[in-house]
């Protein structure tokens, strides 16, 4: 019975940084936003689902279109490590003391546990 059950997606958190500056960049003819951060536990990879968290709300959810380390673009970052994070969405407006979660998305299949009672 377990193997006819569709799979369901289970999140696990890899790391989470902190928003300790924002600043603008030129791209084009438009001024771009981007988190300047510390990440503070776990890692930062680039193709994960992100979540800002301000005041315990989630403000936004969402992936990256640029990681930086020093200018360089990157692919990780690991705990204790500055970094300059730019979301897709580009109306984001950051706060100093935001909170960026990392987070990766698996699929696992359901386990039904029954006892049918014979």
């Amino acid at each position: 019975m377990n193997s006819t059950l569709p799979p369901k997606q289970v999140e696990s958190l890899l790391g989470e940084a902190k928003v300790l500056q924002q600043f603008f960049i030129n791209e084009g003819r438009k001024s771009v936003p981007i988190a300047g951060c510390r990440c503070e536990k776990g890692i930062l990879k680039k193709s994960m689902q992100y979540r800002i968290i301000r005041n315990d709300l989630v403000i936004h959810e969402g992936t990256l279109s640029s990681m930086r380390h020093l200018k360089n673009e990157v692919d990780v970052i690991k705990a204790g490590t500055e970094c300059g994070l730019q979301f897709i969405d580009k109306s984001i407006i950051f706060e100093v003391g935001d909170v960026i979660k990392c987070y990766e998305y698996k699929m696992e299949p359901h386990i039904v546990q029954w006892d049918p009672g014979f």
